[in-house]
């Protein structure tokens, strides 16, 4: 009688020990798939960064472009106001005014270009956010 309950618990911890393994492998089939979304993911992230950081470095430049522009315009200005209070002088300060607006106008061009790549930065991290989107929404924990 002894053995037969022996053996019937012998096979019951076989059955368990049996599911178990398989719980086992299961989970770490999930943590696998798990750390390689989060790898895909952390690839975005410092794609986003990355973008980020060329976002910023795109600010910044345009920030002293109008800083410059800002100069300049005064600048002018200031020849325009000399100029007009002393018109025996004008061919000297009209000259000054005329490399005032040529650095006015590249630093406009300037102020273009920069406000072309904001763009194209914030182009690419939408498309980049809408990546992650994706891989975010793949990523499931039961």
């Amino acid at each position: 009688m002894v053995a037969n309950e022996i053996k019937q618990l012998a096979s019951q911890t076989a059955e368990a020990t049996n599911e178990i393994k398989a719980k086992v492998s299961n989970i770490q089939g999930a943590t696998h798939g798990a750390v390689q979304r989060i790898g895909e993911i952390s690839v975005v992230i410092n794609d986003v960064n990355d973008l980020i950081a060329s976002i910023s470095a795109a600010i910044e430049q345009q920030s002293v472009t109008t800083k410059e522009v800002a100069s300049n315009v005064a600048q002018a200005s200031e020849g325009l106001n000399h100029i007009n209070a002393h018109i025996t002088q004008s061919a000297t300060k009209a000259e000054s005014v005329s490399s005032d607006i040529t650095q006015v106008d590249h630093a406009a061009g300037q102020v273009s270009h920069g406000g072309l790549e904001l763009d194209q930065n914030a182009q690419n991290l939408l498309r980049l956010s809408e990546q992650l989107k994706v891989l975010v929404g793949r990523f499931v924990i039961n």
